[in-house]
């Protein structure tokens, strides 16, 4: 499924995306680099959860490469197919 969004966002004409995560976790950090993200920093301490305070990390992915003035992003009905979901039968 984030694969899916991250190709619509490529459609759009976003150049970068970002992800926030609470800390630690592992298993959602794993899945960030493993689509190719990259930890850009840490806010430590930044927020309460579970009678502890937690750090949050920032990733960041690349869409494409910005050149030049950015161009208009494109509305998501524009750069996804839409299958009617109850075709008639003729």
């Amino acid at each position: 499924m984030y694969r899916y969004l991250l190709d619509i966002l490529r459609r759009q004409r976003y150049c970068n995306v970002y992800a926030g995560i609470t800390m630690p976790n592992d298993a959602s950090s794993a899945l960030h680099e493993h689509l190719g993200f990259e930890k850009i920093g840490v806010y430590a301490r930044v927020g309460f959860k579970a009678g502890r305070w937690h750090d949050t990390a920032w990733y960041a992915l690349a869409l494409q490469d910005p050149r030049g003035a950015p161009e208009e992003i494109r509305a998501v009905r524009d750069v996804v197919a839409h299958e009617d979901p109850n075709p008639s039968d003729p």
